[in-house]
């Protein structure tokens, strides 16, 4: 439930930046899916962007650990 705080204002800021205002015309169905179509890229440019930082982290520390032990 604390989750579904978040992601309101989440998608409401990203709704904001591809300019979707109230009230919604569903009836483009072209516009809509051109709309998704960006908002996955981003999504996905950003999932991308935490797993090479996840990785950079992983080798990095893997390197510092090896680093710190006497040889």
């Amino acid at each position: 439930m604390i989750g579904s705080i978040f992601r309101a204002f989440f998608y409401s800021i990203w709704g904001a930046l591809l300019g979707f205002t109230p009230p919604i015309d569903t009836t483009d169905v072209g516009s809509i899916e051109a709309q998704a179509s960006v908002f996955n890229w981003i999504l996905l440019i950003v999932l991308a962007i935490l797993a090479l930082m996840f990785i950079a982290y992983f080798v990095t520390a893997k390197y510092y650990e090896k680093k710190k032990q006497p040889k």
